[in-house]
């Protein structure tokens, strides 16, 4: 369902991506590590839609939901 919402945006010509909750939490928190974590933020806040699939599926940590 989520990448069929994401493909009905890039028909109106949207902006879209697409990421899952791990893939997410995992970069987030390297970028983090490694200082970058606002910059790395603006490559999921820059389009206009955003999609996080999976995401009851992961058990988030407390540093991991204040960063998500």
């Amino acid at each position: 369902m989520a990448i069929g919402l994401g493909l009905a945006a890039i028909e109106q010509g949207l902006a879209v991506y697409f990421v899952t909750a791990h893939a997410l939490v995992q970069d987030l928190r390297r970028a983090h590590a490694e200082n970058r974590l606002e910059r790395r933020l603006r490559v999921y806040t820059s389009p206009r839609l955003l999609i996080v699939d999976e995401l009851g599926y992961l058990a988030l940590g407390p540093l991991d939901a204040k960063t998500v």
